[in-house]
């Protein structure tokens, strides 16, 4: 197999690994399964993946990063509202995670790809914090974010890395856009100010 150079980049700057994955369960739930994600390691889980693997004609991927803090010992419960992955949890893997001091565990493939999420969200988030600085309204900043949005293609070549920027981005802008029907501006900026905060302080250093 043919390895971007930029994934060689990325995979020598990994840090060493965690003793091991967290531990996951699947749950089968009315209209969509649950994901119990269990934090066996003795730090904090700040990051991880999860990825339908081989399943015939489906595919599912799911990762958070940030979002929840799974304390060592703790399990996080998150319903999802696809009902395949409870039919079908033997083909649901945990891929990669992240825990607070930095250290790893999983495919170094995946692992790499957690990290380029966050270069991405920073990169995006830092984007946002700008375009919605300058932006003489509400309407004015949603529009704008969503032409934005729309130079971001759904699909595109099948480098795994390059599919990861295009989802974290389109993710990140299209929250943002949701939330210009609901927030203040200023309530907005807040947040992602937050957000770029603890993506400058995360570990292993972007």
């Amino acid at each position: 197999m043919r390895v971007p150079l930029a994934a060689f980049a990325l995979f020598a700057a990994l840090p060493a690994a965690a003793q091991s994955l967290p531990e996951l369960h699947i749950d089968a739930a009315d209209g969509g399964s649950v994901l119990r994600v269990r934090n066996n390691y003795t730090q904090t889980l700040d990051a991880f993946l999860i990825e339908m693997v081989d399943y015939p004609g489906s595919s599912f991927s799911f990762w958070e990063d940030g979002n929840r803090g799974v304390i060592p010992g703790a399990e996080a419960r998150i319903p999802i509202t696809n009902m395949t992955v409870g039919a079908a949890p033997e083909y649901v893997k945990m891929q990669a995670a992240i825990y607070e001091d930095g250290t790893t565990a999983g495919s170094p493939a995946k692992v790499a790809e957690l990290i380029e999420r966050r270069r991405v969200s920073l990169q995006v988030t830092r984007e946002l914090i700008d375009r919605l600085k300058k932006a003489p309204s509400a309407d004015a900043a949603k529009a704008g974010l969503q032409q934005w949005l729309e130079t971001i293609p759904m699909k595109g070549a099948s480098d795994s890395l390059e599919a990861a920027r295009r989802s974290t981005s389109r993710t990140i802008i299209g929250g943002v856009i949701s939330k210009l029907d609901s927030k203040k501006t200023s309530e907005i900026l807040s947040d992602l100010h937050a957000s770029e905060k603890r993506l400058v302080k995360s570990k292993p250093p972007l």
